[in-house]
């Protein structure tokens, strides 16, 4: 177990209010780990352990991997949840959860009510381990952040390259831009105990500046470095095939070369070195328990894309959360999922074997 972790575990330890959280969250969690909704798709799932609320979507970058850049971006809805339907989804959800994102394919420091509801969810349970995600692109960013970093433990940065390589990636972003608010937002956040990881989505335009990025972490203080292999041919027009380019040799050297980078900076936790191939759909964690709740309520099958409602499990602002995640449109896709067999809308992501 990492030391990350370790240290959130201990977090949930030492906030816990045993006369109240203890007892519900421990049973969840036993179920949870047992898993025996795995192999049975009629059977109800237990709550989350952790959920995300997208409390916008809306961005002012232009990434080539992000999927509203492609066609079911351009379909999608646009706006921002309502503080009403996020505290009712706290409401349902805080005894049993572990960990909380705000975040979903937007900016999140662009929600207005970010400090509200982040501070909403502390006072509802102290030990909840809160994230959320940013760009960290944008001139007034630490006069954005400031203000909700005493209710939250971990701020997420895209840092997809370095230098010119990140502004290839991030259309309308700014290397230069980035690195000023990541010098003054790094020591402003170990001064409330929050930590700081980058997330970089690996593909073809960026695969060599894997150990920069973790060099460049170890240059600002930033522990924590995350490589992440979304399904791009899932949310893009690429083909399958596109997956190959994780096998070749030139992929393989410069893992290697991140590899033994992480080594050398051992004071940085370094996450997703390993493309992790094709397990199959019913292998795919984001179906068990993961949970996404879209900025108007719609609850999709998972985070990598922007599906349409015809998809969705139901809608949290009209339902129960739990409802909707049992609902017979779920346990239908769940069941898909536990034979082996991979829904349309799953086509293409590299969870699902080839």
């Amino acid at each position: 177990m990492s030391s990350r972790k370790l240290r959130a575990i201990k977090k949930i330890i030492q906030r816990t209010d045993l006369s109240k959280d203890l007892v519900p969250f421990a049973l969840n969690l036993v179920k949870n780990i047992a898993g025996n909704y795995r192999k049975d798709a009629s059977r109800d799932i237990p709550h989350p352990v952790t959920i995300s609320l997208e409390l916008t979507n809306k961005c002012n970058l232009h990434c080539v991997m992000c999927p509203r850049e492609h066609d079911f971006g351009k379909q999608m809805d646009v706006g921002n949840m309502s503080t009403e339907l996020a505290k009712k989804l706290i409401d349902e959800s805080v005894v049993y959860l572990q960990s909380m994102g705000l975040t979903g394919l937007g900016e999140t420091l662009f929600a207005r009510n970010l400090v509200e509801v982040a501070a909403y969810a502390k006072k509802r349970k102290k030990s909840l381990a809160i994230f959320i995600s940013s760009n960290a692109n944008m001139p007034d960013f630490i006069e954005r952040l400031t203000p909700v970093l005493p209710y939250i433990d971990t701020l997420q940065i895209s840092t997809d390259g370095v230098g010119e390589g990140y502004e290839e990636i991030r259309k309308n972003g700014s290397f230069a831009l980035l690195d000023k608010n990541l010098h003054a937002a790094v020591p402003l956040a170990r001064e409330h105990g929050v930590d700081i990881m980058f997330n970089m989505v690996i593909n073809k335009r960026n695969f060599r500046q894997m150990a920069d990025v973790i060099d460049y972490a170890g240059q600002l203080g930033v522990k924590f470095v995350n490589f992440n292999y979304i399904n791009l041919a899932s949310v893009t027009a690429l083909p399958v095939e596109y997956y190959d380019f994780f096998t070749t040799a030139g992929f393989r050297q410069e893992l290697d070369r991140a590899k033994a980078t992480a080594a050398k900076r051992k004071e940085i936790e370094v996450t997703g070195l390993d493309f992790p191939g094709n397990p199959g759909i019913s292998k795919c964690p984001l179906i068990w328990g993961d949970v996404q709740i879209n900025f108007d309520g719609e609850v999709p099958p998972c985070c990598a894309k922007p599906f349409s409602k015809e998809y969705s499990f139901g809608n949290a602002s009209e339902k129960p959360l739990m409802e909707v995640l049992n609902s017979a449109r779920a346990k239908a896709f769940r069941g898909s999922a536990i034979r082996g067999i991979a829904p349309d809308f799953c086509a293409k992501c590299h969870f699902v074997k080839l």
